[in-house]
């Protein structure tokens, strides 16, 4: 349900801009790391909640998305819906720290997409500061091959798109804590927050916290608003994001995200 939109830039001529992304992921030569691991917690550990002095959530409307990959429609009170094997989307003027995707998981997408590594994933995943497609955090339900979060950090000094970085700059993190997932269930409701606190980043579902660590230091450089991806499945959902975000120095150009 909508709690209220939020008063970020539309993505149109004369408006803030984000460029395009490409349907890209980890490479083959990913690096994975480990940021000193932060201190285990419980399994049924809660979510931080959102106060007022750290800024309301509110639903972003379907119409206000920047989409920079794909294509989604407007459904029913706001809601996108999203049918295309591969979407990328940014929500201009908002805050790049903290983030949440209600969503109606409707199953596989009826085509598919693999990504530039030539493998397959089906994924939700919320995107934080992203300053561009080569500057950005991930953090994503992955539902196949394997159910588990995975966050990943995809920083490249001086490229501001995806043609000039591609694949390169991925680094996925090793968790302090994470929970072991199974796959949502079709026509099933979730919840996928992140929230990133210094370096300390916490991602739950459904109120839970299930992954918590540290990401490099590298990641105080980037500056951008929250976001949203999927590949390979079908969803309806609203985007939560924090209004009062720096102003983007890119352009959005919707719908002009390449493979």
């Amino acid at each position: 349900m909508l709690v209220g939109a939020l008063a970020l830039a539309a993505c149109h001529g004369g408006a803030a801009k984000h460029p395009a992304e490409t349907d890209d992921d980890e490479g083959g030569g990913e690096e994975v790391v480990a940021v000193e691991p932060a201190v285990s917690a419980p399994a049924a550990e809660p979510a931080p909640r959102v106060t007022a002095a750290s800024g309301e959530l509110a639903a972003v409307p379907a119409s206000e998305l920047c989409v920079t990959h794909g294509k989604l429609d407007a459904g029913a009170h706001g809601h996108a819906m999203i049918r295309d094997a591969s979407v990328r989307a940014v929500a201009q003027g908002s805050r790049g720290d903290r983030a949440e995707v209600h969503f109606t998981y409707r199953g596989e997408s009826a085509k598919s997409s693999h990504l530039a590594s030539g493998d397959m994933r089906e994924q939700i995943a919320l995107k934080l500061r992203a300053a561009d497609g080569c500057n950005l955090i991930y953090v994503g339900w992955r539902f196949a091959p394997k159910a588990e979060i995975v966050v990943q950090t995809k920083i490249n000094p001086g490229a501001h798109d995806s043609k000039a970085c591609g694949t390169s700059g991925y680094t996925r993190i090793k968790a302090g804590k994470r929970s072991k997932l199974h796959a949502p269930e079709p026509d099933s409701e979730h919840v996928l927050a992140a929230a990133l606190d210094g370096t300390t980043l916490l991602a739950s579902i459904d109120g839970a916290v299930v992954w918590r660590g540290e990401l490099p230091a590298a990641v105080r450089s980037l500056h951008g608003p929250v976001g949203v991806r999927t590949d390979n499945v079908a969803a309806d959902l609203d985007l939560y994001a924090i209004a009062g975000g720096e102003e983007s120095t890119s352009k959005c150009e919707p719908g002009q995200g390449g493979d």
